[in-house]
């Protein structure tokens, strides 16, 4: 069996941000609607010196060396005679079976959740002809199911000479590769990650209970691994648990799927609520009110942590030497 790339489309940055910016402009109309349009997209990251990062060739490699190596894993030689990447349908003989791996669409596109995250757009024809006549014929033309969160902002997918951008786009590639093998071979296919959101409400819990029904590491495992919403009441904490706290919220925002976790209670006999919300594309808001820090240097070590990927904003409210305080990452 030969196979053979086709179709070259450009890479596309889709950035809901901006298209809406525009749109208002274009809604208003004349020279006034055109100066409210550029008026709205300054500032605006559009990723459009993304669209150059990366070859439609590339794309095409990998989707057929993907798919080559997964039917030869059949150990059915019959599916793989030959590869001709680089040939031309009209440069091989009628009678061949050929496999036609054609790039519809590529690209990166805001998330409907979190215009500042971004998620792979992947669309790809597979037809299998022989004798002049298509025998088989699929579409891959997903994107949440590409999709790993968090999904990455356009500054993140910039780093390293764009190798995350680079790593999520493979990984989208693969899975469309995984998904066509299946169809072609009759088999299973790939499991979707997807779980029934888990809903809680317990009074009274210790922090060691929260962490082992949010984080639980044996089995069953904890709300943490699939969608969730918690919400725990009347948790009774000292100051010398405010960083379990700490590492509790920030363990919970890795995970696929919109969720929520709340605690309520008091630290030290005053009120403090905790509270992590993460979006579709696994991005998380979390906000702490009430905590007490002996200075300010303290707020700045707890936000410290909250600067990694899947962090939209951290808030947080209390005190620093006795003072009150209100601050954020990233700062307002």
């Amino acid at each position: 069996m030969y196979v053979v790339r086709a179709g070259a489309p450009n890479f596309e940055v889709t950035n809901l941000r901006a298209k809406k910016a525009m749109a208002t402009g274009f809604a208003v109309g004349g020279i006034v609607g055109g100066l409210i349009g550029m008026a709205l997209m300054k500032g605006v990251d559009t990723g459009a010196d993304l669209e150059r990062s990366i070859p439609a060739n590339e794309a095409h490699s990998r989707l057929a060396s993907r798919m080559i190596e997964r039917l030869a894993a059949e150990g059915t030689p019959r599916w793989i005679d030959a590869a001709a990447g680089g040939a031309t349908l009209a440069a091989l003989p009628p009678s061949a079976p050929t496999l036609v791996l054609k790039l519809d669409k590529w690209g990166i596109k805001s998330h409907d959740d979190d215009e500042d995250a971004f998620r792979p757009i992947l669309e790809v024809t597979a037809r299998l002809s022989k004798d002049g006549a298509v025998i088989w014929k699929a579409e891959c033309d997903g994107d949440t199911s590409f999709a790993r969160p968090p999904l990455p902002t356009l500054t993140e997918l910039r780093k390293d000479n764009h190798a995350v951008l680079r790593a999520m786009m493979e990984g989208a590639i693969d899975a469309c590769a995984d998904e066509l093998t299946a169809r072609l071979l009759g088999g299973p296919m790939p499991a979707a990650a997807v779980s029934e959101k888990r809903e809680i409400r317990l009074t009274g819990k210790s922090l060691g209970d929260v962490e082992t029904i949010v984080l639980g590491k044996t089995s069953p495992p904890g709300l943490a691994a699939g969608r969730f919403d918690a919400r725990f009441n009347q948790v009774t904490l000292s100051a010398a648990d405010v960083e379990r706290l700490r590492r509790l919220i920030l363990e919970s925002i890795a995970g696929q799927g919109e969720s929520e976790l709340r605690l309520a209670g008091t630290i030290d006999g005053r009120p403090f609520e905790a509270r992590m919300e993460r979006n579709g594309a696994g991005r998380a808001r979390v906000r702490f009110d009430g905590l007490r820090f002996v200075a300010d240097p303290d707020v700045d070590a707890f936000l410290a942590a909250f600067t990694g990927p899947g962090v939209r904003r951290v808030d947080i409210r209390g005190e620093a030497a006795g003072r009150p305080i209100e601050r954020s990452y990233p700062a307002r």
